[in-house]
């Protein structure tokens, strides 16, 4: 970046903008879980998701529908799922086991699925670990037995069923069964086994989904389950013409957030990976899409338009390239459809709308949603006030001389200033904060000042929640923007905080029903510091054109040119901030759920 250079005393302040073109496709951020084996991606996994562990599941790693009916159990105990050969115990799962220390270790299988020695294994390990096996001498035995399991801990009343040779299926399932912590039953095409089906019938079930179609499950299965469960399931099976389809149909059923981050993605290949991934995937509440090997499918696209993400993983190394640059361009932000949509940002101070909101601000403007900015503090106790008077001899940091309001000429509309009050930097505060709207295209008539307008430090939760309320009863579905109210170790601003916990309590209220937080710039360390940014992404400039209009609005808060009344308050307050804003003009959001 230029420096800043002092053209005389009057003058424009000017900050040169360098070009900052980003690709929509890197806005998404890809993280790759890969490895040699799938031994070593198992391994990765876990590391991913556990930095400790009481307990692991281990199973055959040519035992796809174990893993699966696992995963349940995996989630009830929080525990990554391992893979093992039939005889040995594999490098990559012993380190793995020495690193997490777990007290226990269940086994996935009869004798001939994981034999005796990889006991001996576990047990060289060390001898404190306690093995637990459980198996039957089939899949459905397997699957009951681990349904018995996981009710011994936490009470079955609900159930996902499906075909026990539905593989493809039941591992777009198998992440919603683990999230539920409820079972994955294993069925015949036309019937569940009687052993099964007395078991069930004993649980008092609440509640049933049948996964796959008429060829995988048939009506048969659905109507003796709806005879011993609570709620009718008739309407319950989830099926489509292929195992995309059929991935498709449970994300959109159980997983309807807009925002997709973390989402795990897997090549239709990949079986083995993709249910190794499962206790993650239910461990961070986001689901597992398999991807064809050429392209999206028509189900696939039309899930993902209208959905977002930052950032995704890529799980293995087979996944298609053309079909994920396909889900990415998706997923990014932009392009979700907010045409004539209603959005507010209310914000507390001037300039704050183009250090914490620009990005977000422009993009909503560029695919034409109704962007409304209401202001709710006056600005009037900027430290810049005392610096532009000249003020007991400070020296201005900007200009290296001492400003004086009588012989700069300052101007404030057709007058002169000689001495610049509160009411008046409030003025030349709100005529840099409508310049600045005005580059990033807001409209005039949609800039407002808030009824409840406050003096500095004044704006609390209950005047926030007035002023908030006054336009959602106006525009009761609009999107909203305003600051995080959390709290940061090194203190919160009144005002920006005061907005948030108003506006979180009217989302809580229902008022609010689709709320988006900022973290300011140079707050978002701090979250980072402490782990608390899970839930944050970061918004840039997707094209030269967006970035050329954010910066323009940045530098509206450094013109300086007095016999105009362009006195650079925004950078005379916070200078760094804006330097800081146009070498990198980042907005940092979480979206309320």
């Amino acid at each position: 970046m230029k420096k800043i250079h002092k053209i005389g005393i009057v003058s424009t302040l000017l900050i040169a903008m360098q070009p900052c073109i980003i690709n929509a496709k890197e806005v998404v951020q890809k993280t790759q879980i890969t490895g040699e084996n799938s031994y070593q991606i198992s391994k990765t996994i876990s590391q991913k998701g556990w930095q400790k562990c009481e307990s692991i599941i281990i199973l055959n790693e040519k035992s796809i529908i174990d893993g699966i009916i696992a995963t349940p159990l995996a989630s009830l105990y929080d525990s990554p799922i391992l893979l093992s050969s039939e005889n040995t115990l594999p490098n990559e799962t012993k380190t793995e086991i020495e690193r997490l220390k777990p007290k226990k270790i269940i086994l996935i299988g009869g004798e001939n699925t994981i034999s005796s020695e990889v006991i001996s294994d576990i047990k060289s390990i060390s001898e404190d670990i306690s093995i637990e096996r459980i198996g039957g001498n089939n899949r459905y035995e397997t699957s009951l037995e681990i349904a018995k399991h996981i009710d011994e801990k936490k009470d079955v009343n609900k159930i996902y069923v499906g075909n026990s040779y539905g593989e493809p299926d039941l591992i777009s399932i198998a992440t919603k069964a683990g999230q539920d912590k409820q079972p994955i039953i294993l069925a015949e095409k036309d019937k569940i086994k009687d052993d099964m089906y007395d078991w069930l019938k004993s649980e008092e079930l609440d509640n049933a989904y049948i996964i796959g179609g008429e060829n995988s499950i048939q009506q048969d299965i659905i109507e003796s389950l709806n005879k011993i469960t609570l709620y009718d399931i008739s309407k319950n099976r989830i099926g489509g013409v292929d195992r995309y389809d059929t991935n498709v149909q449970i994300i959109d059923k159980f997983y309807n957030d807009k925002n997709m981050d973390n989402l795990i993605i897997t090549d239709s290949k990949d079986s083995i990976n993709a249910l190794m991934a499962a206790p993650l995937s239910s461990k961070i509440k986001s689901p597992i899409m398999i991807l064809p090997s050429e392209k999206l499918t028509k189900s696939q696209v039309d899930l993902l338009n209208n959905r977002y993400a930052n950032k995704i993983n890529v799980l293995g190394n087979n996944v298609n390239n053309n079909a994920l640059n396909e889900l990415v361009e998706l997923l990014t932000l932009d392009n979700i459809d907010y045409s004539n949509k209603d959005v507010i940002f209310f914000i507390p101070h001037q300039d704050d709308e183009v250090l914490s909101f620009s990005n977000t601000i422009k993009k909503y403007i560029d695919n034409g949603s109704n962007v409304k900015v209401v202001l709710h503090a006056n600005g009037s106790l900027s430290v810049a006030r005392h610096v532009l008077n000249g003020e007991d001899g400070r020296v201005c940091r900007i200009h290296n001389y001492v400003h004086s309001p009588r012989y700069e000429e300052y101007a404030l509309g057709t007058d002169n200033v000689d001495f610049i009050h509160n009411n008046e930097l409030s003025k030349y505060r709100d005529d840099e904060f409508k310049r600045s709207l005005s580059k990033l295209g807001v409209k005039e008539e949609n800039i407002y000042f808030s009824q409840y307008m406050v003096n500095d430090r004044r704006l609390n939760k209950s005047t926030a929640i007035k002023g908030i309320n006054e336009f959602m009863e106006k525009y009761p579905n609009a999107i909203v923007h305003t600051f995080y109210d959390g709290k940061y170790s090194n203190g919160n601003h009144i005002d920006h905080m005061g907005l948030g916990e108003g506006a979180r309590e009217l989302y809580n209220r229902g008022i609010i029903k689709q709320l988006y937080m900022h973290v300011e710039p140079y707050l978002y360390d701090d979250l980072l510091k402490r782990g608390l940014d899970k839930n944050v992404y970061e918004y840039l400039p997707i094209n030269d054109i967006q970035d050329k209009s954010v910066k323009e609005a940045l530098k509206e808060y450094c013109k300086w040119d007095p016999k105009t009344g362009k006195l650079a308050i925004g950078y005379h307050s916070v200078s760094s901030y804006f330097d800081e804003a146009i070498k990198n003009p980042v907005n940092y959001i979480m979206e309320v759920k």
